[in-house]
C-alpha cells in the first residue's frame, strides 16, 4: 500500500492544476489517492491552484498531506501547467 509523502522522499508526483475547483475537488483528490494506495511506491500529491471560490481551504482541510501551490489569479489552467 502507498503512502504519501513530501518530494524527497517520493517516487511519483501527481500533480493537478484547479480553478475554481471545490465543486469536484475532494471527489477528484479522493480517487487520486485511491489509485495512489494500489501503488506500492511513496507518492506525492501537489495541487497547483488560482481559485476564488475556497478550493484551496476544502483541500488543505481535508487533504493535509496535499503539497498546495497558489498561482497568481490572472494564471489559466494550460499555464498552472507549467508552474
Amino acid at each position: 500500500m502507498s503512502k504519501f509523502v513530501e518530494a524527497r522522499d517520493s517516487e511519483l508526483s501527481v500533480i493537478l492544476a484547479s480553478h475554481n475547483a471545490v465543486g469536484s475537488a475532494e471527489d477528484c483528490l479522493t480517487q487520486i489517492e485511491y489509485q495512489c494506495r494500489m501503488s506500492k511506491s511513496p507518492v506525492e500529491i501537489i495541487v497547483v491552484d488560482n481559485s476564488t471560490d475556497g478550493t484551496d481551504k476544502i483541500i488543505s482541510g481535508q487533504f493535509p498531506h496535499v503539497k498546495m501551490i497558489s498561482a497568481g489569479r490572472d494564471k489559466l489552467i494550460p499555464e498552472l501547467w507549467g508552474i
